[in-house]
Formats: structure tokens, sequence, C-alpha cells
């Protein structure tokens, strides 16, 4: 690979489009380095500079900003991986909106190494949601364009998230942690803790919602998430919610070595779903408080399950869940 350095594009652009033709010269090199603070004062200036297949380099400190990739496969990570801890590389969030916003990435991308708190996830009243649950197409267009998620909002992208801490985070209605709309990312080593959806418009998935698409979840823990309830009490997924399937593609959720501890909800405290397929292998799911299935929820008490559900579980530990049912099967 042949790794291109300059400097910031603002200051040289004559010589950017040498670079560039430079790169299609030698073929598929990975991109250009872009560094935090040291050429870019911020991230997100970094971000609006970079190209697909550009790296973004951020050294220790914390980095207070909302950051959105605006469309772009590049690759975000911090100096984690010279031994630096995690808990050095902060992006804080400081506007009522998520921490982090992945939309609209053809193909590619990256998340590593951060710690990403105070983010908050726009939404909508509970009765409003309601309202528009019936309609597929008016459900897309919410999920799609208005709800978002605390932490890290994922939507029609499909990316690596991996060696994150996403802690401390705030969502109205979904995705506490994480909201994922059609993708098929994969997280990985990531620890999703104490992140909350309030009582009031609380909907589900206080560490990670997931709505359409095929994640693959390896190595994560999903620990002390919060969503608090609604109207009537439909509040589910304190750990994962599998949430609707969109656009005629049936939701997959696949699990290795996830561990889903100390969550609360209503429905389905550890995981609850509503419509996929879901697969996990090796997962514990221990600890978690909620009085329709503590661990899991396949559906919920007004029969609003968008299509069929089938989980598959092996080689995994189930124990200690506090609520009237250990594992819910409603409407199923």
């Amino acid at each position: 690979f042949l790794m291109i350095r300059r400097p910031p594009r603002s200051t040289l652009f004559p010589y950017t489009t040498l670079f560039r033709s430079i790169r299609i010269i030698v073929g598929e090199a990975p991109g250009e380095m872009l560094l935090v603070p040291s050429e870019y004062s911020s991230i997100q200036d970094a971000i609006n500079a970079s190209e697909d297949r550009d790296t973004i380099l951020v050294a220790p400190g914390t980095y207070n900003e909302n950051i959105n990739f605006m469309g772009k496969a590049v690759t975000l990570r911090s100096q984690y991986e010279n031994g630096t801890s995690i808990s050095e590389f902060i992006i804080s969030g400081v506007d009522s909106a998520s921490a982090v916003t992945i939309e609209n990435v053809s193909e590619g991308g990256a998340l590593m190494g951060f710690t990403i708190t105070n983010g908050y996830g726009q939404g909508v009243s509970f009765e409003d949601f309601l309202s528009m649950a019936a309609d597929e197409e008016a459900l897309d267009s919410l999920l799609t364009y208005v709800i978002r998620a605390g932490g890290i909002s994922v939507g029609n992208a499909s990316l690596h998230l991996k060696d994150l801490h996403i802690t401390n985070n705030t969502s109205r209605n979904v995705g506490g942690g994480i909201g994922l709309i059609n993708s098929n990312s994969i997280i990985e080593s990531c620890h999703i803790s104490n992140n909350t959806i309030p009582d009031g418009d609380g909907l589900g998935g206080g560490g990670i919602a997931i709505n359409g698409g095929h994640p693959i979840l390896i190595d994560v823990t999903i620990r002390d998430n919060f969503v608090g309830s609604n109207l009537y009490s439909l509040n589910g997924g304190g750990g994962i919610l599998c949430g609707f399937s969109l656009g005629g593609d049936i939701l997959q959720l696949d699990m290795e070595n996830v561990r889903i501890i100390g969550n609360t909800a209503n429905i389905g405290a550890g995981i609850g779903a509503l419509s996929g397929t879901i697969t996990g292998n090796r997962l514990l799911l221990v600890e978690n408080v909620g009085p329709y299935g503590s661990a899991i929820s396949l559906g919920e008490p007004l029969g609003l399950v968008i299509g069929d559900i089938t989980m598959s579980i092996k080689n995994s530990t189930i124990v200690h869940n506090t609520g009237l049912l250990g594992v819910g099967m409603i409407n199923t």
C-alpha cells in the first residue's frame, strides 16, 4: 500500500488534485491520513476535508462536538493502538443530537477506539409513534428521517464499529447507545453501558436498537442500560431491541460472545424482539430486570408484531434475571 501524506487541503488546494491523480495511478491505495488536532482542530473539520478511503487519526483528548460522517466512507480512529486507554479519546456531544451520525455511506468506513458520550437522540411523542406504526411507509419515514439514537446513529450504512466505549447517552425513543437502520454493520469488541431512554416516550433498545438490516455483534458487552416506560408500558429491549423489518427484507441479527447484563425494560429486559431472525452463540444474559421476559421477549402484549420471529441460541447462559417471566413468547 502507498500512504500519501500532505498538509490540510485548505492550505494546499492546488496540490490536492496531483495527489489524487497519483492515487488513481497506483490503484487501490488506502487513502490519505488526516491528523487531529495537529492538522485539523476538530474531528468534524477533518471529516469535512476528507474523501472516501481516507483515514482520520485522532490524538488523545476530549472533543466536545457532534460528529457526522457526511456520507463518506472514511475510517475514523484514535491512537489507542499505541497502548493509550480508550478513555483518553472522548467524543462528547454538545448539542441535542446524536454524538455520532453515520448515514448513507454506500460502502465501507469504520469508527474505532473512542469513548462516545453525552449524545441525545431526537424522537417523537409515544402517541405520534403509535399513530404511524401501522402505516409501513410512514413508519419507514419516521425511523429513517426523524428518530435518532443517543450515542451512534447509523442509517443506510454498513461499517465497522470496533473498540468503542458507548456510555451515558440518552435517547427519547430508541437506541440509547446505538441505533441501526437498514445497516449490515459489524460491532466488535465494544462496551455499551449506562445509556438511558427516559420515562414518557420510551420505546426500546437501551443499549442497541435495530430496525432492518443484518448487523453482526462480536465480543460485545451491553450492560446497565435503561428503557423507561410509556403510556401502555410497551417499553422493551433493555439491552437489545430487534424492532421492525423494513423494505421487504427480514431483519437479521447474529451474535457471538455477547454479554447482556443488568439492563432494565418492561418487556424483554435483555433482548426484546418484534420481528426478525436472531441467532446467538456463547451469550450471557444475567441480572436483567423486567416483568415480561426479563431475559428475552418475543412479541409484546398488544400484538404489534410486524413479522415472524425466529430465534436460535446455543452454548449460552441465561440466569439470575428478575421478573414474572424469564423468557416471554407473546403472539409469536
